[in-house]
């Protein structure tokens, strides 16, 4: 039996987190643990919970991007993270190569769930 890769989706507004957890929750090999609609919530919910890989919508308001990804990697440092977002080279300059797996929002969802597979596949090798 093939192992489930338990998410935490860090998202906001709370309708496109519901969104979100509801077309993850489809696939055979997912299943979401954990809602948050900040770092803060996620946080709590990654001790809990223990997340293989935590999905964070880059564009939230209110978010430090790079200061949330720090404070989630020292707090989960086992989970893969997904970085969800409409501005890739920007994410990606901003926090560097290797820090996470970034998507494009417009890459649609084959996109998405590849690169949860793949986040979840890395953080398998720690």
């Amino acid at each position: 039996m093939a192992t489930v890769i338990n998410i935490l989706v860090v998202e906001q507004p709370a309708t496109v987190r519901r969104t979100l957890c509801a077309r993850l929750s489809v696939e055979m090999d997912m299943a979401v643990v954990g809602e948050a609609e900040d770092v803060a919530s996620a946080v709590s919910l990654t001790h809990a919970q223990a997340p293989h890989v935590i999905l964070l919508d880059a564009e939230m308001p209110h978010l430090d991007l790079v200061e949330g990804v720090q404070t989630l990697l020292t707090q989960a440092p086992r989970a893969g993270l997904v970085i969800l977002t409409l501005h890739t080279a920007a994410v990606t300059h901003a926090l560097g190569a290797g820090v996470a797996v970034i998507v494009g929002k417009h890459e649609g969802t084959s996109a998405l769930l590849s690169a949860i597979r793949r986040a979840a596949a890395g953080c398998q090798q720690h």
